[in-house]
């Protein structure tokens, strides 16, 4: 069983990073294998390096930002990916534009995180990895179930450029979303 994750934001240097990160992080720590995690931006410039302001964010998360460098979302990654995490609800928009059918695929960060705790007690999967695929093919169905009483609230705000303070709470925000969706992976139904 594998199973592939793209987390996509615009330039691929501060939220997508970080997600994919500390996702890395949270699976290799729990030993799950057969789960793949990358990144990619709509509007990335190949090769630039995270920022500092992110890679500061996955380090004192226990991360490694090491070696990151930006690649453009391609019809590639889309092909290849089980499950696409957004930074914002605009961002699904042009996932699923350039490829339908990851129409039900396809969720923002904080709303896969919001969502998770609400499907972990239905996971019935015996292994992290089992639960993964579960959660990934639940997410698109519980949005609809739960959906958000503010829809920007399922979106990681766009910290690039930004004071430091803003990087903090995008940081805060990643770090509960994935919490949250690695939680739901711990989950014993």
């Amino acid at each position: 069983m594998s199973v592939s994750v793209l987390v996509v934001c615009t330039g691929n240097v501060c939220r997508s990073p970080v997600t994919e990160r500390l996702l890395r992080q949270g699976l290799d720590a729990r030993r799950v294998s057969g789960v793949t995690v990358g990144s990619a931006g709509t509007d990335a410039r190949a090769g630039e390096p995270m920022t500092a302001e992110a890679a500061s964010i996955v380090v004192r998360a226990g991360g490694d930002p090491t070696g990151h460098a930006a690649r453009p979302l391609s019809d590639r990654l889309l092909a290849e990916a089980d499950l696409v995490l957004v930074a914002t609800r605009a961002h699904r928009t042009s996932v699923v534009q350039r490829r339908p059918a990851l129409l039900r695929r396809a969720v923002t960060i904080r709303e896969a995180g919001r969502l998770a705790l609400l499907l972990a007690p239905g996971l019935v999967g015996r292994s992290p990895a089992e639960r993964w695929c579960e959660l990934a093919s639940s997410l698109a169905v519980a949005r609809g179930r739960w959906p958000a009483p503010h829809p920007a609230d399922d979106d990681v705000e766009d910290p690039y450029r930004r004071d430091a303070a803003t990087y903090a709470r995008v940081g805060l925000q990643v770090q509960a979303a994935v919490t949250s969706v690695l939680a739901a992976l711990d989950h014993r139904g």
